[in-house]
């Protein structure tokens, strides 16, 4: 199998990158970077372009592909709203229709818990309205990850995450029954459970809450 990550310098996509490259079953694994990473393997293919040139990217790496998109960034980093939607709205949409008009095989995203277009709050809104478009799309297979608060080393320091983290390792036992599903997942996790549902997953389409995260990330590949 092929597999096309965009977002791999994130702190899923840096996990996604590893575990597909651990996997037997990928015999190539393109990225699509700005920055080239420092990692070197026989089956890594580095794609060194900006969004603005998409399209000069080699279909043949998206024919019966999976997709795998960690891309995403925050209204603090992305300073406006209008540059936030552009990355996490516009970015993702193109990249999908690409990946769709040379014939990928599956297109798993990481989203967000709280996803709704209708939701008073941008960032979510814009969540909800880029699952709502890549539905539209109607392509083969989508798997739809929607993670709380993602811990995981990254490259810049959120101190409001830092600050949710530690609290929520301090009291863990208030994340169950009907609160687990606001528990804290770990990046590599929802990693593992992106690769497993584009490998076991044979639904057209899935939603996975942040609580079902880890019953992916567990399942076994034969």
């Amino acid at each position: 199998m092929k597999a096309v990550i965009i977002g791999a310098t994130g702190v899923v996509g840096k996990e996604l990158v590893k575990l597909l490259l651990q996997s037997k079953k990928y015999e190539q694994v393109n990225i699509i970077v700005r920055n080239k990473l420092s990692i070197v393997h026989p089956r890594l293919v580095q794609h060194r372009i900006t969004m603005n040139d998409i399209h000069e990217l080699p279909g043949h790496i998206f024919e019966q592909a999976q997709v795998f998109c960690a891309l995403g960034t925050t209204i603090k980093k992305a300073k406006t709203k209008e540059k936030f939607r552009e990355v996490d709205f516009d970015y993702v949409l193109e990249f999908a229709k690409l990946a769709k008009s040379y014939g990928l095989e599956s297109f798993t995203l990481v989203s967000a818990m709280g996803a709704n277009k209708k939701s008073m709050f941008f960032y979510s809104r814009v969540k909800g309205e880029i699952e709502e478009a890549l539905l539209a799309l109607q392509l083969p297979k989508l798997y739809v990850v929607r993670p709380s608060l993602i811990l995981g080393e990254r490259q810049e320091k959120r101190f409001g995450e830092q600050l949710a983290a530690a609290w929520s390792k301090r009291f863990s036992f208030l994340f169950n029954g009907i609160f687990k599903k606001y528990a804290p997942v770990q990046a590599k996790h929802i990693a593992e459970s992106m690769y497993k549902l584009a490998v076991l997953a044979n639904q057209p389409y899935l939603l996975i809450q942040s609580d079902q995260i880890e019953h992916w990330a567990k399942r076994k590949i034969t």
